[in-house]
């Protein structure tokens, strides 16, 4: 593909950057790919009137409603199902195959061959681009378990490490696990050709064959990946494999890339046109080659709000939030935080965003000590992001100026409601796993990167485009602030129109 062919774009939330995803038909066919169901159905579909598909499952079976189309007794020929003209999920497909504004999730495409066939002679748009880079890595990698390797009748695992060779006979990491990954795959397909002749015996039985189908889809990720690209690998198997909580270990397989840039160009660049866009790029030469993209063209579009009606604010005197922290350190933190709190009205309702629910627990009770108890409100434990929101949007009626400390609003979320947004804690990525660890030493420029990403993706929760969310005329419409003075350390790898917009207290 030739490089200028590839445009790199940041353009911050509100700016329209889906609007020249819908420019762009006007000269090609545009296939859009996003991170979300929503994004597809409202930025794309019911905003700018693009065609799009869901995965399978997301439609009901026209043989049989009582079941999803992912169930499909017919997949592999579907033409011989009788209900093959009144199926949902086809009549979908074949709209947007032939559509000149096609939206696709991310999950969709990688799984999917028409998409990129059709891709070769068409614009394909990456949105969120940020998020690129892992959904590379997690789609081309695999963990298997022992109980995996059981219940499936999987060969045993091999003896491999790649921090040297392998033990034992065979000296290459990677063509040990290639081996292991190819015996496992055909015993796999025979494990749902024996089963596919069962599939309607009950829902129990079903969700035993999604099992397989998720775990054969792994593995034929990591495969294709594994042999495509030898290089940057993290493999472990064996007895100690997998490692659990609290320095445990576990039998297992586990096969990942270090890196994007071996498999992004293969998986993504397919011949046309090529714009990724985000909000938050940070540093185009990291971005790029994280993702082994050479020679492209790169675009800042600047904010239609001057950084005095966007201020995220810092105090020079905040402490570095970190593993070796004293008490100290956090009561200094929480003095600054409840300041900042006291200085907008009481009733303003927010987030405090931490890493952990430790962390959220022990500053809630140092907020809740300094006369704000009865406005913190934590998450439950266990509880997913859709769950943990509406428990939100309940505990706000309860009383006004309510304040949620958070570990995972990081991204993903529109806080609309909300106008007090501060980040206590600069999120680096988790190092407690040995794979965190030396996909860090692999590249540190790119973990700063994440880093930066992360914190900017935090920081902008509450400021979603609308014109409510930014101060004018001198009117204070929120506060955003970082309470962590680590946020310096990652200042190189953050967009300029974030860094203009920091401002000391």
């Amino acid at each position: 593909m030739e490089p200028s062919n590839i445009l790199i774009l940041q353009a911050l939330t509100g700016s329209g950057k889906t609007a020249y995803a819908a420019a762009a038909a006007h000269e090609h066919s545009v296939i859009a790919l996003s991170h979300t169901k929503v994004l597809q159905r409202e930025n794309y579909g019911i905003t700018y009137g693009f065609d799009y598909l869901f995965g399978r499952g997301n439609y009901r079976c026209a043989l049989d409603e009582s079941h999803s189309a992912r169930r499909c007794y017919h997949k592999q020929r579907p033409s011989r199902c009788p209900m093959f003209a009144a199926c949902r999920y086809y009549i979908q497909r074949g709209l947007c195959q032939n559509s000149h504004k096609t939206a696709l999730n991310y999950a969709y495409w990688m799984t999917a061959k028409w998409p990129r066939e059709k891709a070769a002679s068409a614009l394909t748009v990456m949105d969120e681009a940020h998020l690129l880079s892992d959904l590379v890595i997690e789609h081309s990698s695999v963990t298997v378990t022992d109980k995996q390797r059981r219940q499936f009748n999987l060969p045993d695992f091999p003896l491999i490490t790649s921090r040297g060779q392998s033990m034992g006979m065979q000296a290459n990491p990677v063509d040990s696990a290639r081996k292991w990954l190819a015996r496992a795959r055909v015993a796999l397909t025979g494990k749902m050709l024996e089963m596919e002749s069962k599939i309607n015996l009950s829902p129990t039985f079903r969700k035993k064959y999604d099992a397989t189908e998720n775990l054969w889809f792994s593995i034929v990720g990591a495969q294709k990946s594994l042999t495509a690209s030898p290089n940057n690998w993290f493999i472990r198997s064996g007895p100690r494999a997998r490692e659990l909580q609290y320095g445990r270990r576990a039998p297992g397989f586990v096969c990942k890339p270090l890196t994007a840039r071996h498999h992004f160009p293969r998986m993504f660049l397919m011949g046309g046109p090529a714009l990724l866009m985000s909000a938050t790029i940070g540093n185009f030469e990291t971005f790029a080659q994280e993702l082994g993209i050479e020679g492209a063209r790169t675009l800042r579009v600047p904010s239609v709000w001057t950084p005095e009606m966007r201020p995220v604010y810092y105090d020079e005197g905040a402490p570095s939030i970190g593993n070796k922290t004293s008490r100290a350190g956090y009561e200094k933190q929480a003095d600054i935080i409840a300041k900042m709190l006291r200085s907008v009205p009481s009733h303003w309702t927010g987030v405090i965003h931490v890493t952990s629910k430790k962390r959220a627990q022990n500053l809630g009770s140092m907020l809740a000590m300094r006369g704000l108890a009865d406005r913190i409100w934590t998450p439950s434990r266990g509880a997913g992001t859709e769950q943990q929101m509406d428990e939100w949007e309940k505990a706000k009626q309860i009383g006004k100026g309510r304040l949620a400390i958070a570990w995972s609003w990081w991204v993903g979320m529109d806080l609309l409601d909300e106008k007090i947004n501060i980040v206590a804690k600069t999120p680096y990525p988790f190092l407690g796993s040995e794979y965190g660890r030396e996909r860090m030493l692999h590249n540190g420029k790119m973990y700063l990167q994440r880093t930066a990403w992360r914190l900017q993706q935090g920081c902008g929760r509450t400021r979603r485009g609308r014109p409510q969310d930014y101060d004018i005329d001198g009117k204070r419409a929120g506060l955003v602030a970082v309470v962590d003075q680590n946020w310096k350390r990652v200042r190189n790898y953050m967009d300029d129109d974030f860094l203009q917009s920091m401002t000391a207290w």
